[in-house]
């Protein structure tokens, strides 16, 4: 099972495989985007994208 962590505290937020997810990081409101870098392949490697909603600054 792969780790999904938020990109700003490093919060765990999930474990498990992903396609596609948007999750918000309950500690520090950071908006969180993980997708697997080749879906069509196994989910091993994935790559995280970090961004912060401008609403919660």
């Amino acid at each position: 099972m792969t780790e999904i962590r938020c990109g700003a505290c490093e919060r765990l937020l999930a474990k498990g495989s992903v396609v596609r997810l948007e999750i918000k990081c309950p500690r520090c409101k950071a908006l969180n985007h993980v997708r697997a870098e080749n879906p069509s392949k196994s989910q091993e490697g994935q790559s995280k994208e970090f961004s912060r909603d401008a609403s919660d600054l």
